[in-house]
C-alpha cells in the first residue's frame, strides 16, 4: 500500500530560518576577518612609517646667534657603524648635510657668516665636503628640494669655507646646535665644524 507523505509547512519554515542563520553567521565571520586584515595592514604600515622616521628623524633648531634669530629644519641620520666621510658622504660632491629633504634655514636679520654678508631670508643649506676643508652653501632655491638632486649653483646666495675638526667623542646622530660664542655648530660621527654668525648692522 502506497503511503502519502505530507510535508509540514512549519518544518519548511524552520529549515529556511536555520539556513538563513547559518548564512548570516558566515557573513559575519568573513566581515570580522576582513576587519582583522585591514587592522593588520594598518599596523604594519604604521610600523613601517615609524621605522622610516627613526632612520633619519626630522629635527628643528630655533634660537639666536650673534643677535640674529634663526630657524633650521633638517633630518638626523645615524652613524650605525658605517664609514661616513669619503664613503657614505663622498668628498667633492654637494651634500644635503643630513637626509631626506634639503635643510632649510631662515635668518630674520641680515647676517655676517664667517665675515661674509648674507641678507635676511630663507635658504637651503648644502655643504661640499673635502678631506681638509668644507664649503658651506646657502642657496636661494627652497621649493621641492629633495636632497641635493635639484641643486643649482647659479642660485647660490653665499659660499663660505670652514675647516672641520676631529673629536674624540662620537656624535651618533647628525646634530646642529648653537652656543654662547655666536656659533652655529655641526656635529656628526667624530667631525665638527662651526660657523661664526653676527648681525649685519
Amino acid at each position: 500500500m502506497k503511503k502519502n507523505y505530507v510535508i509540514n509547512p512549519a518544518f519548511i519554515v524552520s529549515c529556511i530560518c536555520l539556513f538563513s542563520i547559518a548564512l548570516w553567521g558566515c557573513q559575519k565571520e568573513q566581515q570580522a576577518n576582513d576587519v582583522k586584515v585591514t587592522e593588520t595592514e594598518t599596523v604594519t604600515t604604521s610600523k613601517a612609517e615609524k621605522e622610516s622616521q627613526k632612520a633619519s628623524p626630522p629635527a628643528e633648531l630655533t634660537g639666536e646667534v650673534g643677535g640674529v634669530p634663526i630657524h633650521l629644519t633638517y633630518s638626523q641620520p645615524a652613524v650605525r657603524n658605517r664609514e661616513i666621510w669619503g664613503q657614505l658622504v663622498p668628498y667633492g660632491e654637494v651634500w644635503r648635510t643630513g637626509a631626506n629633504e634639503a635643510n632649510i634655514i631662515r635668518f630674520e636679520k641680515d647676517v655676517w657668516i664667517e665675515g661674509q654678508k648674507l641678507g635676511a631670508g630663507t635658504y637651503t643649506l648644502f655643504t661640499l665636503p673635502d678631506e681638509k676643508q668644507w664649503t658651506v652653501i646657502f642657496n636661494k632655491e627652497t621649493e621641492d628640494q629633495w636632497g641635493a638632486y635639484n641643486y643649482q649653483p647659479e642660485s647660490d646666495a653665499l659660499r663660505v669655507t670652514v675647516t672641520p675638526q676631529r673629536q674624540d667623542k662620537i656624535t651618533e646622530r647628525l646634530t646642529f646646535s648653537i652656543d654662547t660664542t655666536n656659533k652655529l655648530i655641526f656635529q656628526w660621527e667624530k667631525l665638527r665644524f662651526d660657523l661664526t654668525l653676527e648681525e649685519a648692522r
